[in-house]
């Protein structure tokens, strides 16, 4: 605990938590040749935390740690040990986002209230803005 104020009014704040939020990454592929492995993924997370955390290669001198941590998540919805990480085999690897991105989400999705859902795919395109930027892996 750590005490702010002056002399006239102490108040106590008590030292702010890291929230950890649990992630479960989908791998949306077309067989062999569109599988990430494991350890990228892992990678991945890892900098989303430094960039979070503003440590690492995102480290920045007006940056800030916003003190949000994230993680693969350990039990699926049922309670039964995860890894985190799903791959789906399906053809809509390069996807239209106004068009597919409900179809894509109807592939596999869990309880956005429990778990953050990153979906991972070739390339993502709208009819609006035009082309993504493609997985170079």
């Amino acid at each position: 605990m750590r005490k702010i104020g002056n002399n006239q009014e102490q108040k106590i704040l008590s030292p702010r938590a890291v929230q950890v939020l649990p992630v479960v990454v989908h791998i949306i592929h077309d067989g062999p040749k569109g599988l990430l492995t494991d350890a990228r993924v892992i990678q991945a997370i890892q900098f989303l935390n430094d960039g979070f955390s503003n440590s690492g290669n995102y480290s920045i001198s007006q940056g800030i740690d916003t003190e949000i941590r994230f993680c693969l998540a350990k039990q699926d919805a049922n309670g039964n040990p995860t890894t985190g990480i799903t791959r789906v085999q399906s053809t809509l690897t390069d996807l239209v986002a106004e068009t597919q991105d409900t179809a894509l989400k109807n592939l596999i999705h869990w309880d956005p209230y429990c778990y953050i859902n990153i979906y991972v795919v070739n390339e993502i395109t709208s009819t609006i803005l035009g082309s993504g930027c493609k997985d170079m892996h």
